[in-house]
């Protein structure tokens, strides 16, 4: 019997320690340490029998996820979604079962699933030789613009008679405000897969029945270009509506495939990395999807460069924390672990600093203190080797030189805001599946100047004076400047393609009307075929 009958997704926090009324000054001794209480936790299964549970306990009112597994926990007092995937001994099958608790004292919650109604769904109008496959079962809790998963359940098929049969998942019925629950299953062949899912808002349902009909759902056509670094691809998941979370089958999935999903909006994250817990690159894109149309993502697009990270005044120390070096410009979240080099902050002649960088490591944080207010010049070379199997490796270095005036910031709640510096993306269009541009062609490359914010201190805008794009075609010995035109709205470069093949790295130079300026090269870009 293969059931998964507890799937836990990015907790948002685990308490460590409970919080302590901190005296003021005119008391003499520190005041009590705030009250706390014990949920106890229990399971029934569908005839009313004891089974061992793994609960999660989420703070409904403090948003603290208390991460359990166990049968009991300690907490302040509140309200809390108590909740767990309740399985049936012997059976391919499992219940979700939750419940909203208000904590003033010790209490014991008992999770039961008697009475609990199955969750039927079912497809029409699929070909020959697709039978339904995993389902998946979650309930999330609105917290902030969004939802956090609170448990979840996953049920595969099992094989009976040599045959392939679902199995079944369950839900008790419970109302709770704020509270989403999801219902994903697929249907999969030889060809396409088909995703069927469904949402319910305030609680968990009391009669889950689905029925979709193939004519109703959205295609969508996925392709993933050829010499993504981090292969292989380790998973390949489908979240509906900001809480669902189905993991599809990555292992027989091609470079493109066909997807028929449910009506509403979606997520789609591709995973690769070293196995199938250790994750190097993750890519990410939403999108909200019509009945009848047919869509379109593309992943491991060229140019893989950085997004929207800045180096930031915070203080008086000057900071930089690199985290999408290489992000690929078609999507809009993407992470990056493979990356490491060098920043080296200069003011006029002088080293401040000089630090090694690794993202997603240890040493992913450069912080200096700086020397009074001045101009100040950062040099960062990150670069990133290719994966096994990979014998073009777009993008393996992007380096950067910002000049910028700092000045302390002070007076604020929070000290700091981004320097007045740029990012630029290049996204190049009319490429081929291997991010391959013909030669002797001319390639529109469209380029978009990104600008620091976010943080609690606005960043200083001023005036850009001036664009400037360069190529080269021999690996950045000597460079070519490109012409940039206004076109649509924004900046296009258009780049010359090398008859004879080989690379096009790319180079963007920027000036503001007050000295600030950015140098940034991505090594490698693209790929040029010849003719």
């Amino acid at each position: 019997m293969r059931v998964q009958r507890s799937v836990r997704f990015a907790p948002l926090a685990v308490l460590g320690a409970l919080a302590v009324i901190v005296p003021s000054a005119a008391v003499a001794m520190r005041a009590p340490a705030a009250p706390s209480y014990t949920i106890h936790i229990e399971g029934f299964d569908r005839v009313g029998h004891e089974v061992a549970i793994e609960p999660a306990v989420f703070g409904a009112t403090n948003g603290v996820d208390y991460l359990t597994y166990l049968d009991s926990v300690t907490v302040p007092p509140g309200t809390y979604v108590v909740a767990a995937p309740v399985p049936e001994p012997g059976q391919n099958s499992v219940t979700l079962v939750a419940k909203v608790v208000r904590v003033r004292s010790n209490v014991t919650v008992k999770l039961s699933a008697v009475g609990a109604a199955r969750v039927e769904a079912t497809m029409s109008g699929l070909p020959v030789g697709v039978g339904q496959a995993n389902q998946q079962a979650m309930l999330c809790l609105r917290t902030g613009g969004s939802f956090t998963q609170v448990t979840g359940l996953l049920v595969v098929p099992t094989l009976v008679s040599g045959n392939a049969t679902p199995g079944t998942v369950y839900v008790e019925r419970m109302r709770g405000s704020g509270l989403r629950f999801v219902y994903q299953t697929y249907w999969q062949g030889l060809g396409p897969i088909y995703d069927e899912a469904a949402a319910y808002n305030g609680g968990l349902p009391g009669k889950p029945v689905y029925a979709q009909d193939v004519t109703g759902l959205a295609q969508m056509n996925v392709e993933l270009r050829a010499g993504e670094n981090s292969t292989p691809l380790r998973n390949v998941d489908s979240d509906y509506e900001g809480c669902g979370s189905l993991a599809l089958p990555e292992e027989s999935l091609p470079v493109a495939y066909t997807e028929y999903r449910t009506p509403g909006s979606w997520e789609t994250v591709l995973n690769f990395g070293a196995s199938k817990v250790v994750i190097s690159r993750r890519l990410s894109q939403t999108g909200t999807y019509l009945a009848g149309h047919v869509y379109s993502q593309v992943f491991g697009s060229a140019v893989a460069g950085p997004k929207s990270d800045f180096p930031i005044a915070d203080g008086t120390d000057i900071r930089f924390t690199p985290s999408q070096m290489f992000a690929d410009p078609l999507v809009v979240l993407s992470t990056d672990c493979e990356g490491s080099g060098r920043a080296v902050l200069d003011r006029g002649a002088s080293q401040i600093h000089s630090a090694k960088l690794t993202l997603c490591g240890k040493s992913s944080l450069f912080t200096a203190a700086a020397r009074g207010p001045g101009w100040y010049t950062m040099n960062l070379s990150l670069s990133r080797k290719p994966a096994r199997g990979i014998a073009v490796l777009l993008s393996p270095t992007v380096s950067f030189t910002w000049h910028f005036y700092y000045k302390p910031i002070s007076g604020h709640r929070v000290d700091r805001q981004a320097l007045p510096v740029t990012v630029t993306e290049f996204r190049p269009a009319g490429l081929g599946l291997s991010d391959d541009a013909e030669g002797g062609t001319t390639t529109t490359v469209k380029v978009i100047v990104l600008r620091g914010g976010g943080q609690p201190v606005p960043t200083p805008v001023y005036r850009l004076t001036a664009v400037q794009v360069q190529a080269s075609y021999n690996n950045g010995r000597t460079w070519h400047d490109v012409t940039v035109q206004h076109q649509g709205g924004g900046l296009v470069a258009l780049v010359a393609n090398p008859a004879g093949g080989g690379f096009v790295s790319l180079r963007a130079i920027v000036t503001d009307s007050r000295g600030d300026k950015t140098v940034e090269t991505i090594a490698r870009a693209y790929m040029v075929d010849a003719t």
